[in-house]
């Protein structure tokens, strides 16, 4: 290699690093992975090492004798190999635990977090480290859809070495800031999701100068993340877009893009006439907010990605917006 294509790699790296973690090219860039336990891995680890891996199949076995349980132990097979093949191409990485972070221990000094895992497992370790680079990556194909993650196995071990070089890209992806009665509730990085149980509930709507009192089961406010196929939003939102623009049920596709500085709102309700509702499902630009009253005889909940859940007392008030802090996700 020139010193002139030598210098202008470096300055390359230079510009992402400047940008994306506010650190010099040549310094080493900190790498931390966060691997999800296998259901063997986790049972060995609630008990404080005290049982061994065998231990576990084998009182699994006992107390369970008609559970198919050669398929957890094949999924534990894939995961073990593929995270050993992970940390001998990042012996350096440093090993994030966040079962231990989650019991209050200290949060780890890194640039960069891997969350080695699948969607749900992303969601839990990204709360901890929503000012850092993140990369998603799915940990055991076969059995993990992970509809969200960029990489697997293989690509994982690819990219590794380049981002330690400072040679990546990031997508910016939309978050949810949400407020209850005053109170900020940590960022979502695909949704909100509310309710009092499986009875109707009331809720009174506001956004853009329109108020509308709602009736229905449920509500839910999404990023473009939580938007996708196989989603809880997708799944709400294509029966009514479909209904509402008379679009073909099987051409109506109600997601948006990850990077859209826009987060959208929908109710689930089981009206027969969902069409006298004009707020059953909104878009809220960056800049907007959404406040929803809630108006139900008795206490409910709200969940932040699933992962995080708040009471809901009655008549409380919640306001959802464009996050002014985005979620930067390492690309392909």
């Amino acid at each position: 290699m020139s010193e002139e294509t030598g210098a202008n790699n470096e300055a390359k790296n230079e510009a992402k690093n400047g940008v994306e973690l506010g650190i010099k090219s040549g310094d080493k860039i900190k790498i931390g992975i966060a691997e999800k336990l296998s259901f063997i891995d986790w049972e060995v680890y609630k008990s404080n090492n005290n049982l061994s891996r065998d231990d576990v199949i084998e009182t699994f076995r006992r107390e369970f004798p008609k559970y198919k349980f050669d398929g957890i132990i094949a999924s534990d097979a894939r995961q073990t190999e593929n995270k050993a093949a992970i940390r001998e191409v990042a012996p350096d990485a440093i090993s994030v635990d966040i079962n231990a972070i989650m019991r209050g221990e200290e949060i780890h000094d890194i640039d960069v977090l891997v969350a080695y895992g699948g969607d749900d497992w992303s969601k839990i370790c990204i709360p901890y480290f929503h000012d850092k680079i993140v990369l998603l990556a799915n940990s055991d194909t076969e059995t993990s859809l992970g509809g969200m993650l960029y990489f697997d196995r293989d690509s994982l071990i690819d990219k590794l070495p380049k981002i330690r070089e400072g040679d990546f890209d990031v997508e910016h992806w939309t978050k949810i800031a949400a407020e209850l009665n005053g109170r900020e509730l940590r960022n979502a990085m695909s949704e909100y999701y509310f309710r009092a149980g499986p009875l109707m509930t009331r809720f009174l709507i506001r956004s853009n100068g329109k108020e509308e009192d709602i009736r229905c089961t449920s509500f839910l406010v999404a990023s473009g993340i939580g938007s996708e196929y196989g989603s809880y939003y997708y799944g709400i939102t294509k029966p009514l877009v479909s209904l509402k623009d008379g679009v073909p049920f099987a051409e109506c596709d109600p997601s948006f893009p990850r990077e859209s500085r826009e987060v959208r709102s929908v109710v689930e309700t089981p009206h027969p006439d969902m069409t006298k509702y004009s707020l059953l499902n909104l878009a809220i630009k960056e800049g907007h907010e959404l406040r929803v009253d809630y108006w139900s005889k008795k206490a409910g909940w709200i969940s932040a990605d699933g992962a995080e859940t708040y009471d809901l007392p009655q008549r409380g008030r919640m306001t959802f917006r464009v996050s002014d802090e985005p979620l930067r996700v390492i690309r392909p």
